[in-house]
């Protein structure tokens, strides 16, 4: 499965040290956040919010151990593919390959961070407690930060948009933020002259393994307009 670590609430397993080029440090420092994480909530968190906030807690250890993500987290913003919190979960179900969901960590770190830096770290001990007595975290959001989901989704976007402005107007790629090749492949067909969304539906193309159509519809694309990035 790739995982390098896991946490049963009392009793946590990790890949030995020996096992491959694991950061064996973070890996321990996520799996203890899990412990508290799991009994004050008894084990009702939902998975975006246990697993951004170990990260957030491994960014904060000692040793700062942070996952260099902020591009492929911008492809998500940029690419409209960051759900609500009200759905946030689907960063994980709906993943598609193991990049995806190694994206699906560094975004729900970001939110956690975000939810520390806005409304305290007390904020974040009163949601795991509310788990842990049966709500649901879009119950939770008026309850405990005093504001709406969709006030709360509109200020996470602009925490982003903020944070990640240096990528703005530079060519951002990132195979698993693409639509699936059928998907593009009708929204290509709908405006045959548009180069972008023929490369995009070339670049869907190879990033399922399709190459020898992937390479048809890049040349089409690139007789529309050479210069385009895709």
């Amino acid at each position: 499965l790739g995982l390098q670590g896991v946490c049963f609430g009392h009793v946590v397993t990790a890949v030995s040290p020996k096992a491959g080029p694991y950061n064996w440090g973070q890996i321990l420092w996520h799996e203890l956040a899990h412990v508290f994480h799991l009994q004050l909530s008894k084990h009702r968190v939902p998975r975006w919010f246990t697993e951004g906030l170990a990260e957030h807690e491994a960014e904060r250890a000692p040793h700062g151990f942070v996952r260099a993500l902020d591009h492929e987290v911008f492809a998500m913003l940029a690419s409209g593919r960051i759900p609500s919190f009200e759905n946030f979960d689907a960063l994980f179900f709906e993943a598609r390959s193991m990049e995806e969901l190694v994206v699906a960590y560094a975004v729900s770190a970001e939110a956690a961070t975000f939810l520390s830096e806005r409304f305290g770290p007390g904020a974040l001990r009163a949601f795991l407690v509310g788990f842990g007595e049966g709500a649901e975290f879009a119950e939770l959001v008026p309850r405990v930060l005093r504001v709406t989901v969709a006030a709360l989704d509109e200020a996470f976007r602009e925490h982003l948009r903020a944070k990640l402005a240096r990528f703005e107007g530079q060519f951002v790629y990132a195979p698993w933020s693409l639509p699936p090749a059928d998907e593009a492949a009708k929204v290509a067909a709908a405006s045959p002259g548009d180069a972008s969304l023929a490369g995009r539906h070339a670049a869907s193309l190879l990033a399922e393994g399709k190459q020898g159509e992937a390479r048809r519809v890049a040349e089409r694309a690139i007789a529309l307009d050479a210069h385009e990035p895709y």
